[in-house]
């Protein structure tokens, strides 16, 4: 290996349980408990 150290990195995006549109907002909830909204413009 001649002291170079190497890795692998795999990611896996979580899935997506739930999409709710309200009048000023999306969301959505993740598999793994997370909730991402953002604003509707």
């Amino acid at each position: 290996m001649n002291g170079t150290l190497s890795a692998v990195v795999t990611f896996a995006l979580p899935r997506v349980n739930k999409v709710t549109v309200t009048e000023d907002t999306l969301s959505v909830d993740l598999e793994d408990g997370r909730t991402v909204s953002v604003p509707i413009g």
